[in-house]
């Protein structure tokens, strides 16, 4: 039972290593992106460039610079040279290929800029006319003044004023701050059950002087609490945070609140700067 859990433990720990710390590497060096478009190319049959390569060779319409190259590594040799640049072409058009996959992939993964019409709401505070695309439902912060409210410019720009959560005891975080406090946890947990075991602790018991009883009920508690941060942020009750006490289950609640993307913006339990373990 044990080598499970700690085969999970590090399966959940190397996911996440690989999720917020080598993906983002991996991407930032375009390797993915090379890879993609390596495999895109290659999904043309090889037939299609040594035909297109061989056609060039019998209609005389080669690439110069290629064909300057198979002759002088053919030494002069016609055929050689011709068969050397079949070769050399096909090369090329694969690297063409791969090379037109990869503008592809940014085209469509980049920004395109488009005209939006445009309304005015004044801020329900300060006044101030803010200029907002329209129709459609927005999470407004006004530029002056700093006051949140949402507004639906598709629907004569009714405002819904924010409840104040200024006083919440538990905001909001992400998935990073989660994982690395979910881990911190469990490492204390870790080192205290070994020093109970090494005897170097007392045993946990209802003694109202018993040290390791008082830091585990502090950490369930510290648990508790970032389980329903986490859940807030994805806009789930924090009610579902007592699945944390049922053995096995709890660790699907872990695998997802690790998974799950939060709200972008503002939900139900306010933004992400406000309350007690508020990173986001």
């Amino acid at each position: 039972m044990e080598t499970f859990f700690i085969l999970v433990f590090w399966g959940v720990v190397s996911w996440a290593c690989w999720h917020w710390f080598l993906h983002q590497w991996v991407e930032s060096l375009g390797i993915t992106k090379r890879a993609k478009a390596w495999f895109s190319a290659r999904r043309i049959p090889d037939e299609a460039y040594y035909e297109q390569a061989s056609r060039e060779v019998r209609n005389g319409n080669v690439r110069e610079g290629l064909w300057a190259k198979a002759w002088a590594q053919a030494e002069g040799d016609n055929t050689k040279a011709q068969a050397l640049y079949i070769k050399l072409r096909v090369d090329a058009m694969k690297a063409e290929a791969a090379r037109r996959f990869c503008g592809d992939a940014e085209t469509d993964n980049g920004f395109n800029p488009s005209v939006s019409a445009k309304t005015v709401v004044a801020c329900t505070q300060c006044g101030i006319n803010l200029r907002m695309p329209l129709g459609k439902l927005l999470d407004v912060r006004c530029t002056q003044c700093g006051h949140e409210f949402r507004v639906d410019t598709a629907h004569d720009n009714q405002v819904e004023e924010y409840p104040d959560l200024k006083d919440q005891t538990v905001g909001r975080i992400g998935r990073l701050t989660f994982f690395w406090l979910w881990l911190a946890s469990v490492l204390v947990i870790i080192v205290v059950t070994a020093m109970v075991r090494e005897g170097g602790l007392a045993e946990p018991s209802l003694s109202p002087v018993n040290f390791p009883s008082v830091l585990l009920a502090a950490l369930l508690a510290f648990s508790f609490a970032i389980a329903i941060a986490r859940l807030r942020d994805v806009d789930k009750s924090g009610w579902w945070s007592l699945i944390w006490l049922i053995p096995f289950v709890n660790l699907a609640l872990v695998l997802y609140l690790l998974v799950v993307p939060g709200s972008q913006g503002r939900n139900r339990f306010g933004p992400a700067n406000v309350g007690f373990l508020n990173l986001k």
